[in-house]
Parts: structure tokens; C-alpha cells; sequence
């Protein structure tokens, strides 16, 4: 299903042409990227801080679509989060998020891998992540928000949440590297 046949079934099931389709699918995606953690969206970059604070501490400015840290590797060493503030106790294996920005202790290099927005649909881009492996799940929250606009409550919330945990639930089997094994306690 690509974007203007999202649109053309949204103004299908609620029988209107007059409705503000885009606007519907474009509240949909931002859900799906505010709630969705999906192997499709980790983005592995190398970076290298950017700029030093006074106190020590070093900045990356957040890559374009950032949503979340899945990891930070510095050479070998995996760091761990704290606060801003606890950075200067743990700043060789630690970094920490604020402001646009990730705070390291040094100016190593770092290998991040992160989620990123996937990119709205639009005339000229009709097909993204989530059409491709959730288009029934970006559906049902259209139409959530259609029904919302409208005023006429339905179920496509509750259809898009099942959709969404039986995605989460695919996407998390999938990082499995062999069958798995029960073993005798």
C-alpha cells in the first residue's frame, strides 16, 4: 500500500473526498516514530566530537531525523548513559543526552547507532518503511485520527496497537541469530 492509496482508502471508508487525508497520515507517522523502535530505523554512523565545553566535556550535535541512542562505542567499549551531571565523574565510560547534543568525556571517535524518523510520505516520496512492513498499522491510526477529526469513534486505535505489538514482536524475533532452545533446570 503506498501514500495515495492510504489516501484513497481513508476518503473510501468514511465515504468523503473533502477530508484532509495528508493531514491524517502525517499525524499517523509521527505516532509510529514516536512509539516504534524498529530494525528499519538503526542508522550505524562514526562520529567525532564536534566542539568542547569549558568543563572538559565534548559535543555531538544530534545526526538529521535522531530519535533515540540504541548504542555508543568508544574503540571497543560500549558506554553507558548517565546524567549531564554525572559526567564528570564517568566521563572515559559514559555519555549522556542533552540539548540537541551527546556529551562525551573525550574527543575519540565513536560508532552510534541510532534510531531514526522514518520519512513522511509525500507526492513525490509514496513509499517508506512503514508502508512497507506496516501499512495496515499506519492505516488504523489514519483512521484514527480521521474518526477523531470527524468526530465518530471507532477501533482503529485498538486495530493499530495490535498491529504495532505483533510488529514490535516480529521485528524483535528477527534479531535472533538461531532457533532457540529450551534448556533442562
Amino acid at each position: 500500500m503506498n501514500y495515495s492509496e492510504i489516501q484513497d482508502t481513508i476518503a473510501d471508508w468514511f465515504a468523503r473526498q473533502d477530508l484532509p487525508t495528508a493531514t491524517f497520515i502525517e499525524l499517523a507517522e509521527q505516532e509510529l516514530n514516536r512509539v516504534m523502535r524498529l530494525q528499519g530505523m538503526e542508522v550505524l554512523v562514526s562520529a567525532t566530537p564536534e566542539y568542547q565545553r569549558p568543563d572538559g566535556l565534548w559535543y555531538i550535535t544530534f545526526p538529521d531525523g535522531f530519535l533515540e541512542v540504541k548504542t555508543i562505542k568508544d574503540a571497543d567499549l560500549t558506554l553507558h548513559c548517565v546524567s549531564p551531571q554525572q559526567m564528570l565523574e564517568d566521563r572515559d565510560q559514559a555519555y549522556a543526552i542533552s540539548n540537541g547534543t551527546i556529551i562525551l568525556g573525550d574527543a575519540d571517535p565513536i560508532d552510534l547507532v541510532y534510531y531514526r524518523a522514518v520519512d513522511p510520505l509525500s507526492a513525490a516520496a509514496d513509499e517508506n518503511l512503514f508502508t512497507t512492513i506496516a501499512p495496515d498499522a499506519l492505516l488504523y491510526l489514519s483512521l484514527d485520527h480521521a474518526a477523531s477529526y470527524m468526530d465518530q469513534p471507532g477501533t482503529y486505535r485498538q486495530q493499530a496497537m495490535e498491529r504495532m505489538g505483533e510488529l514490535r514482536a516480529a521485528d524483535a524475533g528477527s534479531n535472533l541469530t538461531g532457533p532457540l532452545q529450551q534448556r533442562a533446570y
